[in-house]
């Protein structure tokens, strides 16, 4: 019988800063990375004020989701060819879908309160075989 878990617990997980530059950024990891066994990449980011990711895009078949948990943040999302940009608040209850090769980057605006986000990344194709 298989030992792994496929349950954890906010307050189980070690919370760990993002390395420099990135400082203020701090992550507690509930599953992943993407693996064989893993589809996922499951976290909860909490951002100190000012604080915010790097420009970035997931190659296919990975996408992105942030759903907003405390406090309110910003993301930010270009479309591939550049033609679509837009950026969204994220406050607890909202959430947002970043697609395929779009860049996008997150951050909380606020000067005086942290802000949280519950971050999924996941492969869009199905399995075969």
């Amino acid at each position: 019988m298989s030992t792994k878990s496929y349950k954890t617990s906010l307050t189980e997980v070690q919370e760990v800063e993002a390395k420099p530059p990135f400082n203020h950024r701090f992550f507690r990891n509930l599953f992943g990375p993407i693996s064989e066994d893993t589809k996922a990449y499951v976290f909860v980011e909490r951002f100190e004020p000012g604080a915010e990711s790097f420009p970035h895009y997931h190659s296919p078949p990975q996408v992105e989701i942030f759903y907003g948990l405390k406090g309110s943040g910003i993301c930010e999302l270009v479309s591939t060819d550049q033609t679509f940009f837009q950026r969204y608040t994220i406050e607890p209850g909202d959430c947002v879908y970043c697609p395929e090769n779009w860049t996008h980057k997150i951050k909380n605006e606020s000067d005086k309160e942290e802000w949280m986000v519950l971050g999924v990344v996941f492969n869009t194709q199905p399995e075969t075989g």
